[in-house]
């Protein structure tokens, strides 16, 4: 019985290469010895694609179909899952590349068929049932291809063409006009040219800028003698077709980066017993007895052929033959260049000389010499007036033509250059989004160090591109656009929702700038007053609590955790004592081991109070006594850091000290701790006031020049920041952690945000 493989293909040019472009290729072998490698074949699809990306894959598909002949089969891998393999290290140049792909590529050897696909193409298998129609699979629907290898082609499918059924391979557009029952229909109905023909020709009306191409393949065995037929069992079931076809199934990814343990070759039965094993294919001696292919794309390979190689003496008699050609060239350009320049500077020196003689008059000659200049140009004009038309139209015809081609060698080179400056400026674009990808990476893996750094490239590169038409300046405002949104969530900005409780300003006596909670109260004090302003949180009511009228003001205040008082730092080295149970107040004792001790912050601990002088760069360590405090004992062991410039101290049991120049330093039992600030951007220029405690597990910085409430882990690491342009000048704040609320005083306002 003869067998016949009929290989048809349909082509449609949409004329909108931006919207699809169809690569059709189809391969035949030039000799007896790549005929055992069959017909090799590529249909790809790309929509939306560049030029760039076009040309790239184009370039791909070439090299792919020539080394398919010429690669030679290795121990475990054929020339096809070789080539396969070079065409996914090659795909990585289509990375950066704008365009969306759809592609296959395949051979067909004898009755054997082996192919791998990206993306979405139509890959459809029409095979007989048993009761002799005709059922339909789809290979991509119902493929369970691992996407996550990072291949391009990232498995191989290879089985048995078997008589009478059809392989339908087409672009993914397709089916918006086709569907696979149609398909279906129209392809076991028909012959496989007529099919082709019918589906083509359908697509060519449709007109709407996208192009289609697709193959159908078909086993055609004709048909014998009834006495033959009744010797062979009735072929086309559809557990031997499907067998047939899905006899074996390669993940190349495995194949190019093999693991310790090498995964066994999954197998496909699509028998109706799932569980029993696929039969071994047979091998069989009815080998084709002709190919019939209707392609227009059909390519036969070329085998590259050697020339003889030259002698050496060829070698010097065509490089003598080079050099003396160049030479005689080169010779009458010099000489024609040095006439040139020769006429030239003789024309303009003689008229210099000319001319400098009509000014000077010189030897009375100037009327001579303007006489004789009008004798030449009536003389031009006369001898142009008595050119013939012909002539004429030549001479003007070649002016014409001069001033045409300087003015177009002007145009190219504009061109050239308006080019050049549109690669430079896609390159810096692709450059820096490049960067911030790398940027977004780097926050989803919490690398704050290589984003900022990533971040900051962008940031200058997008400074140096030159964004000259309005389309560039738009693409340039879209990406200032995504670095100012990258900016924020870099640098962890929040918004506060920010509520005014009330208005201190609006009370007599007014200065407040900072504040402090105890028990249910916020009290605002200033170094301008003595008096004491409280809000109780429960009711919003505002009160005035007068203290002693000697008292010019308070720069410091501090509550223990039990929250039974408060203590007011005045005259730098002075406290008074708020009592909270029946808020009154009293002066609370103090005592210094040097008379020039001056406290800039401090804090109470376990009943102790822990005091910065800065002056003598020392922390002191107060005892509790009945009266307030006793005298100050040195709390540090280790002097080497200075702490002259210190403006507040907060405690956890660890005490942090804020700087006048932004840096924080840590002490632990005395002994100062390796400790920065690390993320914030940008940096910390100075701190007006530090908090935290034992049952908190953050430190809070308030910077008033930049309007923002910082928060650090107690390691230095960065949270986060919250401001709003509702913000004037924030002098004091007070963090209710159980309740995340941050209560915060910008000038004489008392406000109120949460915290996220």
């Amino acid at each position: 019985m003869d067998q016949i493989l009929r290989l048809n293909e349909f082509f449609v040019e949409g004329g909108k290469q931006d919207i699809s472009h169809v690569l059709l290729h189809i391969n035949e072998p030039s000799s007896p010895e790549e005929a055992k490698k069959g017909y090799f074949f590529a249909l790809s699809e790309t929509n939306n694609a560049s030029v760039s990306f076009i040309a790239k894959f184009q370039d791909i598909i070439d090299r792919a179909q020539t080394e398919y002949y010429e690669i030679a089969d290795e121990s475990g891998r054929d020339a096809f899952e070789l080539v396969l393999e070079k065409m996914n290290g090659e795909a990585f140049v289509l990375e950066h590349e704008q365009g969306e792909l759809n592609s296959i590529v395949g051979a067909i050897r004898q009755k054997e068929i082996i192919f791998s696909y990206y993306g979405n193409p139509q890959l459809l298998l029409f095979y007989r049932n048993k009761q002799g129609g005709y059922d339909k699979m789809d290979l991509v629907k119902d493929s369970d291809k691992d996407e996550s290898s990072g291949q391009m082609f990232s498995q191989v499918i290879q089985g048995k063409l078997t008589p009478n059924d059809y392989l339908f391979v087409g672009t993914p557009h397709i089916v918006d006009f086709f569907s696979h029952d149609r398909l279906e229909k129209i392809i076991t109905n028909r012959s496989a040219e007529e099919s082709a023909a019918h589906i083509e020709k359908v697509l060519s009306e449709l007109k709407n800028g996208f192009s289609f191409g697709g193959l159908i393949i078909h086993l055609f065995r004709q048909e014998q003698p009834e006495a033959a037929k009744k010797l062979r069992p009735a072929a086309g079931s559809s557990s031997q077709s499907l067998q047939n076809l899905f006899t074996r199934e390669k993940n190349t990814a495995n194949t190019l980066s093999p693991s310790i343990l090498p995964k066994l070759d999954r197998l496909r039965g699509i028998l109706n017993n799932n569980d029993a094993p696929p039969l071994p294919a047979q091998k069989s001696n009815n080998d084709f007895r002709g190919t019939e292919i209707k392609s227009a794309h059909l390519n036969t390979h070329r085998p590259k052929m050697r020339a003889p190689s030259p002698s050496f003496g060829d070698y010097l008699i065509s490089a003598a033959k080079i050099i003396w050609s160049g030479l005689k060239i080169v010779g009458r350009f010099l000489f024609q260049i040095l006439y040139l320049i020769y006429a030239i500077f003789y024309n303009i020196f003689r008229t210099i000389i000319l001319l400098f003689m009509v000014i000077i008059n010189y030897k009375k000659r100037r009327n001579t010499i303007i006489e004789n200049w009008k004798m030449a140009w009536r003389g031009r004009r006369e001898d142009f007036r008595h050119l013939p038309p012909l002539t004429k139209f030549m001479l003007l015809g070649s002016i014409l033509i001069a001033l045409f081609f300087a003015i177009s060698l002007l145009f190219i080179q504009h061109n050239r250059n308006v080019a050049a400056e549109n690669a430079a400026f896609e390159n810096s674009i692709r450059d820096i989004r490049t960067k911030i990808a790398s940027v977004e990476s780097a926050v989803i893996y919490k690398n704050d160090e290589l984003a900022y750094a990533e971040f900051q490239k962008a940031t200058e590169a997008m400074s140096a591109a030159v964004c000259k038409s309005a389309n560039q300046k738009t693409i340039c405002n879209g990406i200032r656009s995504e670095l100012s949104v990258l900016s924020t969530k870099l640098r962890k900005i929040t918004i506060a929702n920010v509520s005014e409780l009330t208005s201190f300003s609006d009370l007599p006596k007014t200065g407040a700038e900072r504040i402090i909670r105890a028990k249910n109260k916020l009290i605002a004090y200033s170094p301008a007053t003595s008096t004491l302003f409280t809000y109780d949180l429960s009711t919003g009511e505002v009160k005035l609590l007068p203290t002693y009228p000697s008292i010019a003001g308070f720069s410091e205040a501090a509550v223990p955790k039990e929250n039974d008082y408060v203590l007011f730092l005045y005259n730098k080295k002075q406290l008074m004592r708020l009592d909270t149970t029946d808020w009154s107040v009293q002066l609370a004792e103090i005592s210094f081991a040097s008379d020039k001790s001056e406290i800039t912050g401090f804090a109470v601990y376990n009943r102790r109070l822990y005091a910065l002088d800065a002056i003598n760069n020392t922390i002191l360590r107060h005892d509790s006594i009945k009266t307030g405090f006793g005298q100050g004992r040195e709390w540090l062991k280790d002097k080497s850091v200075s702490l002259t410039n210190g403006t507040d101290l907060t405690i956890d049991g660890d005490v942090f000290i804020t700087k006048t120049d932004g840096s924080i330093v840590k002490f632990t039992s005395g002994v100062p701790q390796p400790f920065s600030l690390t993320g914030l951007d940008p940096a910390l220029s100075s701190a007006s006031q530090a908090f935290t405690y034992l049952d908190i597990p953050n430190l809070y910085i308030l910077e008033q020049a930049q309007k923002r409430l910082i928060i650090f882990e107690k390691n230095g690491h960065f949270i986060g920041q919250y401001t709003s342009p509702t913000f004037v000048s924030p002098s004091g704040f007070s963090v209710d952690y159980t309740a995340k609320n941050v209560y915060l005083l910008d000038s004489g306002k008392l406000l109120k945000f949460p915290l996220q």
